[in-house]
């Protein structure tokens, strides 16, 4: 199968590839995939101006998901009495738009990367001197694998986090070549490793934590409640009454959006942070359809009952207002990050897809965690909380005990251990 696999991402991928990618500029704008054609239309990506004697270490990171992984590590290597220049690449507008131009992620440079398509990853490249590339999680994209190989540029993957399943094993086996020659593959944990192992007969694998609760608890400790938040609970701060529904998607919405009449009628006050921001218009005209009143946090009125977020970058500062946290994704494709309300002291609740998440697979049979399959269920999770004795940062800490000094760990294989 293995050998099968890098046949077929080697010579036939690619074309395939180039096509789709073709195909997407002739779609219309309003199309699922639209938000991709930046990618597709930017033949510059931005190019850096690093200083010709200087290293260049290029961090790969699918979407601000990823980067929240790495991001602990970059902040280790800024550090360093000489830093490298240091490029963070995003696929996806939701990692570029929020970070672009923002000092805080500490990169010399953003861009966007290139689809993965020969022509693309060819001309991104050739107007880099990349000495190495650092992935976020096991983001494996063919092309760019194999043109980093011929190149000579090493590459390394970092948290990476195995879902279960048959096809799941079968693409990892097929792309076994391209995991054999990293220089690095640092799994999350022990189960990770062995899969990978299992899977692409790899010795390359170390496990080394997830750097993310670094990352967290790092920025956790800096973060300040959200004045308009603060504003819109003030008159309300009914104990435990304070509920934000955060990352959610249309799916989320569909469980959520009936119950908030009566949650508003029991003293509940409720803002909610779609994982698009674009989104916020929609999710007012649907609340006024169920006759309930929103108001923006641009344009903040607190005599609203709902507070809509339409802006991005600012959920850990909203989640130190809250008591309770529904945090979006898990009726869609994959659960997006819970850490940081946990490490907020929020009680999270999540729908049922929580593959991806391993801090939610850890923590579900805990008092931190709770998993839903519908509206009454989230309801009725809502409705009889009664916060522990014990504080939910404290359990979560516990819980997660093996990953604190994970990106420290990770730093020094990538680094220090040349």
């Amino acid at each position: 199968m293995s050998s099968l696999g890098g046949l077929f991402w080697t010579y036939i991928y690619p074309i395939i590839a180039s096509f789709l990618y073709r195909l997407i500029d002739l779609l219309p704008s309003d199309s699922p995939t639209s938000r991709w054609k930046s990618v597709r239309k930017n033949p510059t990506f931005s190019y850096p101006q690093s200083k010709k004697q200087q290293e260049h270490i290029l961090f790969y990171c699918p979407s601000l998901g990823e980067y929240e992984s790495i991001a602990p590590i970059i902040s280790l290597l800024k550090a360093n009495v000489a830093p490298p220049f240091i490029e963070v690449t995003f696929f996806s507008p939701s990692g570029y738009s929020p970070l672009h131009g923002d000092i805080r992620h500490q990169a010399d440079h953003i861009s966007y990367c290139p689809a993965d398509t020969n022509s693309l990853v060819s001309t991104f490249f050739d107007n880099r001197k990349v000495n190495h590339v650092v992935i976020s999680s096991l983001a494996l994209w063919p092309t760019m694998l194999e043109y980093l190989y011929k190149q000579n540029i090493g590459y390394s993957f970092v948290a990476g986090s195995i879902k279960k399943g048959l096809l799941k094993d079968i693409f990892l086996s097929s792309m076994s070549k391209f995991i054999n020659r990293a220089k690095h593959v640092i799994a999350i944990d022990k189960t990770d490793l062995e899969r990978l192992k299992n899977n692409t007969k790899s010795h390359n694998i170390t496990h080394q934590g997830d750097p993310r609760v670094d990352g967290v608890i790092a920025q956790i400790s800096k973060a300040k409640e959200d004045e308009i938040a603060d504003q819109y609970f003030v008159n309300h701060s009914f104990e435990n009454k304070k509920i934000i529904f955060a990352s959610t998607h249309l799916e989320d919405e569909d469980i959520i959006i009936p119950i908030l009449k009566d949650l508003i009628e029991e003293g509940y006050r409720i803002i909610i942070a779609p994982h698009r921001s674009e989104r916020s218009d929609e999710i007012s005209k649907r609340l006024a359809s169920k006759g309930i009143s929103s108001t923006f946090h641009s344009s903040y009125k607190n005599e609203q009952q709902v507070l809509v977020i339409d802006k991005i970058g600012i959920l850990k500062h909203l989640y130190q207002s809250c008591d309770l946290a529904y945090v979006g994704g898990g009726f869609k494709t994959g659960l997006h990050n819970i850490a940081e309300p946990l490490f907020s002291n929020c009680y999270t609740i999540v729908g049922p897809n929580i593959s991806n998440s391993y801090i939610a697979k850890r923590l579900e049979n805990s008092e931190t965690v709770d998993i839903i399959h519908s509206t009454e269920g989230l309801r009725e999770k809502i409705t009889s909380y009664v916060p522990s004795d014990n504080s939910i940062k404290d359990i979560v800490q516990r819980v997660l005990s093996n990953h604190l000094g994970s990106a420290d760990r990770i730093y020094k294989v990538l680094f220090e251990n040349k």
